[in-house]
């Protein structure tokens, strides 16, 4: 099991040493009590610490109780809960208290993606509360900047903070250590630990150690599941308690872009997954969605259905063990039997589609304000889906050049939520890097691949594991290979002269990759040649 765990916390309160009554400094350092230097506008300490200074104002701050409530999050966003005690912290280390605060306050919001969904703001504060690894770990999460480009310049200020992150992600893994050698740790705290873990890997470009904790969430939630079922059915048994659903959505999600980025995992597995999701997706489907949050769940287990198919097919292929990309390179499905479930897949998703228009036509009138970015998010993953899966298809011939209108749409909708985020940040959602590396990496639209380098390139911005600016210039080099020698005229690269990405080693602390793509040669079907490349981004 890939998890990495950790320390277990003070069991016993401690009571908070008084301290002097601080009666200079900003307000901030009031109320954290400790010595501020007074700088203005802001002071230093706060600017170091991470925490906002609230200036110099004659107003008298309400200090409250170490023993004090708070609300953690805003009552009109979140629901409503309250944060641990401060004497579970450190004393000895009031940062640990800030950047945990700065976590229930900012991260959260920044983390939560669509509308609807609670897991950060319901499921990981709630556990923060009763487990010190998770506590550790939120904290350490808070401490990011999570603008890939930050917005301050002090140097120092940015180092102490990812120092101290990595302290307390040393805590967190301890202590989850600590807690399953102990006692039987429960499934709820493993899964998030392994979300929260991911998380924080993957903020810092460790791809693999995320996808490692992805993966093994994953089977750790299918294992409770079989044991479940098997416990179900003896009657004297205990009975064991289901997965809250808000962890099933972000593993659904994290899983649909771990796998897109390749899986080893065996063809009988994906085998068994995509029956269940195509069952899952069929008895599910409504004929009109009333919320956002039921669209969500029903087209993430569509997509899954298609990305299922396509790895039961390779790994069947002769691909078992291998990790696959599933976005460069894939032979499509090839027999009868898959061509039949990918017709079924697709028809699936041209049901959700037409159960989806009716919250989309609201979303888009004056009464929709307020799901409009959420609707048109889904409304570009749903594409994102129907495209990727459709490359599938058993010949290039039935799916190449025949989503033309659907490939604009994605591009258009991509500067619709462009223009209402930070294209600087990072983020667990799917939202803009992996449906335009469909439109770039599985298509070849001269045109539209060239706004899809143009958007990736400009941005700083990591979704789970993938990075923007990688895809873009990804997409780069092989525009250059396929394009040189084309006419203004050709729309599309000619099939015969596609490229296939045969090899990408990805070294991530120094930002290289290195690709090695085969070339097909115009006019001569068959015949390739290969080209190679390091890039750097």
């Amino acid at each position: 099991m890939e998890i990495r765990m950790e320390e277990k916390a003070v069991t016993q309160p401690r009571t908070r040493a008084s301290a002097p009554r601080v009666r200079t400094g900003c307000k901030t350092c009031k109320i954290r009590r400790v010595k501020c230097d007074e700088g203005k506008p802001s002071c230093n300490r706060c600017i170091k610490f991470g925490a906002t200074c609230d200036g110099y104002g004659a107003k008298k701050p309400n200090v409250l109780s170490p023993a004090a409530t708070r609300i953690l999050v805003p009552r009109a966003t979140f629901p409503f809960v309250v944060s641990p005690s401060q004497n579970l912290f450190d004393l000895d280390n009031p940062e640990e208290w800030t950047y945990f605060q700065r976590f229930c306050s900012y991260t959260v919001q920044r983390l939560s993606g669509l509308r609807g969904f609670e897991f950060w703001s319901r499921v990981v504060l709630q556990a923060t509360q009763v487990e010190p690894s998770i506590r550790h770990a939120a904290t350490a999460i808070g401490a990011l900047d999570l603008n890939v480009l930050t917005s301050t310049r002090d140097e120092e200020a940015i180092k102490f903070r990812r120092q101290f992150a990595y302290k307390e992600y040393q805590k967190a893994i301890v202590g989850i250590r600590k807690t399953l050698s102990e006692k039987d740790c429960d499934i709820k705290t493993r899964l998030i630990a392994c979300i929260l873990f991911a998380c924080f890997e993957a903020y810092h470009g460790n791809s693999k150690t995320a996808l490692g904790q992805i993966f093994s969430g994953i089977e750790m939630m299918e294992e409770h599941n079989k044991k479940r079922k098997e416990k179900d059915s003896t009657s004297n048994a205990p009975r064991l308690a289901p997965v809250d659903p808000e962890l099933v959505q972000v593993f659904t999600l994290l899983e649909i872009q771990a796998t897109a980025w390749g899986d080893s995992r065996p063809g009988k597995l994906h085998l068994e997954r995509m029956y269940n999701c195509a069952e899952a997706v069929e008895n599910g489907m409504p004929v009109e969605f009333s919320g956002t949050k039921h669209a969500v769940v029903i087209l993430r287990l569509n997509i899954m259905w298609g990305i299922h198919l396509r790895f039961a097919q390779m790994n069947l292929a002769g691909h078992e063990g291998k990790i696959v990309p599933s976005f460069i390179g894939l032979a499509p499905c090839a027999n009868d039997p898959a061509a039949h479930q990918l017709n079924r897949c697709l028809a699936s998703f041209k049901a959700w589609g037409a159960a989806f228009e009716p919250l989309y036509r609201k979303a888009r009138s004056a009464a929709g304000e307020r799901i409009f970015e959420s609707a048109t998010q889904l409304r570009m993953n749903y594409l994102g889906g129907v495209v990727w899966v459709a490359s599938g298809s058993r010949s290039i011939g039935m799916y190449y050049r025949r989503y033309t209108k659907e490939l604009k749409e994605i591009v258009a909708l991509s500067k619709v939520l462009l223009d209402m985020s930070d294209s600087q940040t990072f983020s667990l959602e799917m939202r803009f890097v992996l449906p335009l590396a469909v439109v770039g990496l599985n298509y070849r639209h001269r045109a539209l691949r060239q706004e899809c380098i143009r958007t990736l390139t400009a941005m700083s911005r990591r979704e789970a594991i993938w990075d923007a600016s990688m895809m873009g210039r990804i997409m780069k080099f092989q525009a250059e290979i396929e394009e040189e020698g084309l006419g203004d005229d050709e729309e599309y690269v000619p099939e015969d002269g596609m490229s296939t990405i045969v090899h990408l080693k990805v070294d991530e602390p120094l930002r290289t990759m290195f690709i090695t793509c085969s070339l097909g040669i115009r006019g001569h079907p068959g015949e390739s040649v290969m080209k190679r490349t390091e890039l750097i981004w």
